[in-house]
């Protein structure tokens, strides 16, 4: 091997000398290539803030352009018909024909299937068109007929029977009832019974009279009956001997009939009109408390109380 005697060191066999020098300067070209190549990749590489926020988060919340999955992804799995469901849906029995909105169907046993029921026909079933308000009836006008019976116009009237009705009821103010309570009297039973001296029912005793003899001795009656104006008939005898009919309601006082006469008489008719009586059920007592100035006795005989409504 050669050497070169200016630097010392071997010189390769048909090659150039190889220096330190030149070994330097061949590295300093190679990195400057390197660098060259390395900044032409940063000027055109895409920087950080170039990149959307799911680059670097990896969140998919932090993602743009997400497909739009609808309510079906905002509901339980329990809101929809499971495969056994959907199965029976399949091979369920399906309505004939087009129905429309508010039509009603009829299940045909020999098609087995749902039919809609022919326009003006109820078909079995009653539209709930048939009704207009609350409190309406259906009531039968006749062999496969119904009718509307409407709601009562005033409160506390009753269904009532009456032939001469289409439907053969109607809402009517409830007849007044006289009921008997009790007596302080023994022999003599108060009953509801039709009087031979007033038209319609009323209170007296069956077959005989009530008869006080002394200061203070009462009967009552529950009175069921609507609010209005009455007039108040006691059929019974007057006489001399006889006290003041004091009547009372509920413990108020609601009139009086003097039944003192100079001299006996039978069936008299004493009325007192006007009375306000309020609606429902009451106690009408019939007291001897006081009598007539002139009268001896205590004594008071009446076989029939009547109360009349005469005006609202």
């Amino acid at each position: 091997m050669a050497t070169t005697p200016d630097r010392g060191y071997p010189k390769p066999e048909g090659g150039d000398p190889f220096t330190p020098r030149a070994a330097i300067a061949d590295l300093a070209d190679a990195v400057d290539a390197d660098v060259e190549a390395v900044a032409s990749k940063a000027d055109t590489a895409v920087q950080p803030g170039d990149l959307a926020p799911v680059a670097t988060s990896g969140d998919y919340d932090d993602l743009t352009g997400k497909p739009t999955l609808g309510t079906a992804a905002a509901t339980a799995a329990t809101d929809y018909a499971t495969a056994a469901q959907g199965a029976k849906a399949d091979t369920a029995v399906q309505v004939t024909g087009t129905p429309d909105d508010g039509d009603l169907v009829s299940w045909d046993d020999a098609a087995q299937e749902w039919v809609p029921i022919p326009a003006g026909s109820i078909g079995g079933a009653i539209p709930e068109s048939v009704v207009d308000a609350k409190g309406d009836l259906i009531l039968g006008t006749a062999a496969d007929t119904v009718a509307r019976l409407p709601v009562g116009a005033t409160n506390g009237h009753v269904l009532t029977v009456d032939s001469a009705e289409a439907g053969g009821m109607k809402w009517a103010a409830p007849a007044e009832q006289l009921l008997p309570r009790s007596a302080t009297i023994t022999g003599a039973t108060p009953a509801l019974a039709k009087s031979s001296f007033v038209a319609g029912y009323v209170l007296q005793f069956s077959g005989t009279v009530w008869q006080a003899s002394v200061q203070g001795a009462y009967v009552e009656f529950d009175v069921l009956l609507d609010a209005g104006t009455y007039d108040l008939t006691m059929v019974g005898s007057k006489n001399n001997i006889q006290a003041i009919a004091t009547f009372t309601l509920n413990g108020s006082a609601l009139t009086t009939i003097d039944t003192y006469a100079a001299s006996f008489t039978a069936n008299n008719f004493m009325t007192v009109t006007g009375l306000t009586i309020p609606g429902g059920r009451h106690v009408l007592r019939v007291a001897t408390p006081t009598r007539n100035a002139s009268s001896s006795g205590w004594v008071l005989n009446f076989n029939a109380i009547q109360l009349v409504r005469t005006g609202a």
